[in-house]
């Protein structure tokens, strides 16, 4: 109640503004955090979220590469940290709301969830098994951006090793196999924020195998901060049941998914569907 009536004292333009330009300004310090965390707030609200997807950072070595915006040198992995913020607090669906997964080597969960990895063996240790979820909640709606982005930052696990994007896929799997869970109270769509390269473990062939083999038919959906890999390419190529989005604009997402009228992904299928999107409907 109180924001919205400190709301009501001023206007913020956010028309035409990225998460990647708040990112740029905060970094250059041409703008202070109450103007950053003000204007992201109205920019956030505006933006049509309504992606069920769970957000899945890449926190592979690759990622402290990036690009120069607005003469600023940003890394992949800070842009994906910003990204992440608008996928998990604004996530429509509560369960997954304010929870993100990390990959590199292994696959982490932060925040609280409900997807906890026991093993139900009582003879063995179950903490070589467990896999570690924070007890508390990471990053939240209730808080600013900048105080989001400090507390996702400081929750990087710092694996970086590798990067095997589909230990997430194999980590649901187990959950399934163990009993904890059905299919069908898993994601029903993945999205990494990646540099979109996979250079150890499962092929998106043998993962997308791995799931639908307990009867699990993901949506893989890769956000790309940079161009995709010539090796990622032959893996993905022809390959159903994936997305490919890029740029940083958090809101494409829905603007695409909401234009999918069947259960199976076609390579049209982006295209058209922001075609076919009544807000264009003056120019078609």
């Amino acid at each position: 109640k109180t924001k919205q009536e400190l709301m009501k004292q001023f206007k913020v333009k956010a028309t035409g503004t990225q998460t990647i330009d708040l990112l740029s300004e905060l970094f250059k310090g041409t703008l202070n955090e109450s103007q950053i965390n003000n204007t992201y707030q109205s920019m956030i609200e505006k933006m049509d979220l309504i992606a069920n997807v769970f957000p899945i950072i890449d926190g592979s070595a690759s990622m402290n590469t990036g690009i120069v915006h607005k003469d600023v040198h940003l890394t992949n992995r800070q842009i994906a940290y910003a990204m992440a913020i608008a996928f998990s607090t604004r996530n429509p669906v509560e369960a997954f709301r304010n929870t993100y997964g990390w990959f590199s080597s292994n696959f982490t969960i932060c925040g609280r969830s409900k997807f906890v990895n026991e093993a139900p063996n009582p003879y063995v240790d179950k903490s070589k098994f467990t896999k570690k979820v924070a007890d508390h909640q990471v990053i939240s709606e209730t808080k600013n951006f900048t105080d989001n982005l400090r507390a996702l930052a400081a929750a990087d696990p710092q694996e970086i090793s590798r990067t095997n994007m589909f230990s997430s896929v194999e980590y649901f799997v187990e959950l399934v196999k163990g009993g904890k869970f059905h299919a069908e109270d898993l994601p029903s769509a993945l999205l990494y924020i990646t540099d979109n390269e996979n250079n150890t473990g499962k092929t998106p062939k043998e993962a997308l195998a791995h799931a639908n083999a307990i009867g699990w038919n993901p949506l893989l959906i890769f956000w790309g901060l940079s161009s995709m890999s010539d090796n990622t390419k032959q893996q993905l190529k022809g390959l159903p049941n994936t997305l490919f989005v890029g740029g940083f604009n958090e809101g494409a997402l829905s603007q695409i998914l909401r234009g999918i009228k069947t259960g199976s992904i076609n390579p049209e299928t982006e295209l058209w569907s922001i075609y076919n999107d009544v807000r264009y409907s003056v120019l078609n």
